[in-house]
């Protein structure tokens, strides 16, 4: 009797990236970030992009827009 082989699949990885642009017309900002934190930003808000050299720290949305 031939016994059956099982693929094992493994989960995929996403990569989730996020791109700002500056208000005062400076180059888009492009940040990759875990899927809670993209999750988290709509489209189109406006807020403060806090980042630590070229890492993403958070965006604080405002609460207007």
């Amino acid at each position: 009797m031939r016994s059956r082989e099982r693929d094992v699949v493994s989960p995929e990885t996403f990569r989730y990236e996020i791109y700002f642009k500056p208000l005062n017309h400076a180059d888009i900002i492009k940040v990759i970030v875990n899927e809670t934190e993209y999750r988290s930003i709509d489209e189109g808000s406006q807020g403060i992009l806090h980042m630590q050299g070229t890492r993403f720290i958070r965006f604080d949305r405002d609460k207007d827009h």
